[in-house]
């Protein structure tokens, strides 16, 4: 699974289903393979694209090996489990300022009439 978010925290909830979901296709579950913080991948050129999901390519052939996603490298490949409190505190303060202000500008984009040109 992956997510915009960066925390793995975030992405739990889901992959407690997926843990539970092979049992009523009938099939072996294999592990959870987590990994946040992939919100800008849609926006990326064809090569940043192939950078970011190279070590993703790695990680499948580390699946085909057999041992699915239960080691050491799948847990590692997650990143971050939670942010430290300076760094969470942070990024709320900057939602709760910068992204209020960029909405706030949005809003005003939006609510100006547009003039067209003849």
């Amino acid at each position: 699974m992956q997510s915009g978010f960066a925390e793995g925290c975030q992405l739990r909830c889901g992959e407690a289903f997926l843990e539970k979901l092979p049992e009523y296709l009938g099939v072996r579950y294999g592990g959870c393979l987590v990994k946040g913080n992939n919100f800008g991948i849609r926006i990326l050129d064809e090569e940043k694209q192939a950078q970011v999901t190279k070590p993703y390519q790695a990680m499948g052939e580390l699946f085909a090996e057999g041992d699915g996603f239960f080691g050491e490298e799948a847990k590692k490949f997650t990143g971050p489990e939670y942010y430290p409190l300076s760094v969470r505190l942070l990024m709320g303060l900057i939602f709760k300022t910068l992204a209020k202000k960029i909405v706030s500008q949005l809003e005003e984009c939006k609510a100006k009439p547009k003039r067209l040109n003849a």
